[in-house]
């Protein structure tokens, strides 16, 4: 039977995509920080065909053209259920030249090319929706308020935030954009009353410190700004790099400059790979002029992100919209163009990805981030070649650093090569200076499971022990080392404690509930088996494994004829190569005696 490492391998390898917003967790507040701002916004779905659909970003004009008002519109509809927005702007304009008074359809075009990225379009047509509205869209208005800062028409900007509702996410972003255009203005007291809104909202308290700071630095007045920033957090090691750099800036002005020095060199000491951070403390070493200046654009484009980075989980379409906006009114400032690239990744759309991912420059101190994020989404499209080529390079520019490793690992693992996958480990683990410690448990892992798939269990074994060694209890180390002894039918007892410890902390992860299903069914607990496989197949309804597990456990309780379903399941759900004939034997002939394992051995 195939090896349930399998399944876990398949796993990662497609969660994979849940990795560059990883990267993106020291640079910006973290989800955590607003907790239930808004509720996802439902799409509406109109499904359709249409030929050309799926063409990258900034790939939209060479689109053919629909050849009727109605394919356009449905065309249209299908591309926005597929999120591929630069298709849906170039359609939905189509019906809108030819239908210029629907108010419907310019608001989807409005929406369309603002999610495409296309900033001039989107500035175009949300004035035409502040016309058409009342009141208009809040992404409409602040499209416009962004449109009138770029031209530093402060009177104008202000007047186009007064209408902004204060609802839903807006009512965060409407104190930022006030706020900024009166500094933008000059008038710092009016800058810092603007954002009392926030100071009771809960989760936001590091935002309102972040750009309390940013202001008072900006306008010269350090000792308070310190204040502020300090207040962030109880431990400013632990504050978000945009606080830690802004309160740096503050000792700066009031010439403290030695617990400048000393505060970024703890922030790094803690998390080497703070790009931003870094960048500070060169400039800082080579006796840089301090910078005080946040202009408008920058200031909002950073509460714009956060926003964004916060709300991510619950509505990626929401985050999508807020990383636009904050690219659209700087486009220099990285991080909206990471967390918008991971967007687009999570949504499988690897081309629009790598291309935004491409708007960081290699000046940038995201630069690396933007680079690993890329070879992801090649590795996504199956470029694999380019991707290693990709990696290859990056390993060699930083000799010290096992990211690029560990990418150019994954994608081995997917094309089934594993022996040069334990090699680029055997790389990774050997640029650990002196002894591992926790963080490098994922190298140990990771090493393990090429090893297992190479068959060369002697070396597996001693990593996935060293990777729990390193972290204790961790579910997926427990399950794949608690499994592979099972499978084996050594250390049983413990393996079966393992997994269920495991389970204790992923139970709603249908593989590893699948686990302790088999355990059972290997030591002869037919009817406990039959609860947690049923169980993981509704958590996993769609890998053949588990259905086939579940048909295995209900042929051994007398359940034959729901066995024969599950095994008919497990074979429409297109199984691997070696797992096919042992399914349609057992539809053809059922099962003989079942293979026992003593849980003493």
């Amino acid at each position: 039977m195939t090896s349930r490492a399998d399944r876990p391998i398949r796993r990662q390898q497609k969660e994979r995509q849940s990795r560059p917003m990883a990267r993106l967790a020291l640079a910006g507040f973290g989800r955590r920080s607003i907790k239930g701002a808004l509720a996802a916004g439902a799409m509406a779905l109109v499904v359709a065909g249409f030929p050309g659909l799926g063409a990258a970003e900034g790939e939209a004009a060479d689109l053919p053209k629909a050849e009727s008002l109605a394919g356009a519109y449905l065309a249209g509809g299908f591309a926005e259920a597929l999120g591929d927005y630069g298709a849906a702007a170039v359609l939905l304009d189509d019906v809108l030249s030819a239908d210029p008074e629907n108010p419907r359809i310019l608001r989807r075009a409005f929406l369309a090319n603002l999610r495409a990225g296309d900033k001039a379009r989107a500035v175009e047509l949300a004035k035409q929706v502040i016309e058409r509205f009342d009141p208009a869209p809040p992404a409409a208005m602040m499209t416009a308020v962004i449109d009138a800062i770029d031209q530093e028409d402060w009177p104008t900007a202000l007047d186009r935030i007064d209408t902004i509702p204060m609802a839903g996410l807006a009512r965060y972003a409407k104190p930022l954009l006030e706020a900024w255009t009166h500094a933008g203005a000059g008038d710092t007291d009016r800058a810092l009353a603007a954002l009392e809104p926030l100071r009771n909202q809960g989760g936001f308290e590091q935002i309102l410190a972040l750009n309390e700071g940013l202001i008072l630095v900006d306008a010269e007045r350090f000792e308070t700004a310190a204040l502020v920033l300090e207040g962030a957090n109880d431990e400013i090691t632990q504050a978000p790099v945009r606080v830690v750099v802004a309160l740096s800036r503050a000792y700066r002005g009031m010439g403290r400059v030695e617990e400048a020095r000393a505060l970024l060199a703890d922030y790094v000491e803690a998390y080497p790979t703070a790009a931003t951070v870094l960048t500070e403390q060169e400039a800082l070493a080579a006796g840089a002029p301090l910078t005080t200046r946040t202009a408008p654009s920058e200031g909002i484009a950073e509460g714009l992100y956060q926003l964004a980075s916060g709300v991510q989980r619950q509505s990626a379409e929401i985050a999508l919209i807020y990383g636009r906006l904050a690219g659209f009114i700087e486009p220099e400032f990285d991080l909206p163009h990471l967390l918008v690239g991971g967007i687009l990744e999570g949504q499988e759309r690897y081309r629009d990805a790598i291309l935004t991912l491409e708007k960081v420059p290699a000046s940038s101190a995201f630069y690396w981030q933007a680079r690993l994020a890329i070879a992801d989404n090649l590795a996504e499209l199956d470029e694999d070649e380019q991707a290693i080529a990709l990696l290859q390079a990056m390993a060699e520019e930083r000799p010290d650093s096992t990211d690029p490793l560990v990418e150019l690992g994954y994608i081995y693992r997917g094309q089934e090569r594993y022996l040069d996958e334990a090699a680029v480990y055997d790389r990774a683990i050997g640029r650990i200076e002196g002894e591992p410690e926790g963080a490098h448990w994922l190298l140990f892992y990771n090493r393990g499971i090429a090893h297992e798939r190479a068959k060369l269990w002697d070396e597996a074994e001693p990593d996935f022990l060293k990777a729990l060694e390193l972290k204790p209890d961790d579910p997926f180390v427990l399950n794949y080392l608690g499994y592979s002894w099972i499978e084996m039918g050594r250390n049983v007892a413990e393996a079966k404690e393992m997994i269920k410890k495991a389970v204790a902390q992923r139970q709603s992860d249908g593989y590893i509930v699948d686990s302790l299903g088999w355990v059972l069914y290997k030591i002869g607990d037919f009817e406990g088996a039959v609860g947690h496989l049923e169980r993981a197949v509704q958590l996993r309804p769609h890998d053949p494994i588990i259905n086939d597990h579940l048909g295995d456990a209900y042929w051994r309780v007398g359940r034959k004829r729901e066995a024969r379903f599950q095994w008919e399941r497990a074979l429409n759900l297109e199984p691997e190569a070696d797992l096919t004939p042992l399914i349609e034997e057992k539809l053809r002939s059922g099962m003989g005696a079942p293979e026992v394992i003593d849980i003493s051995q």
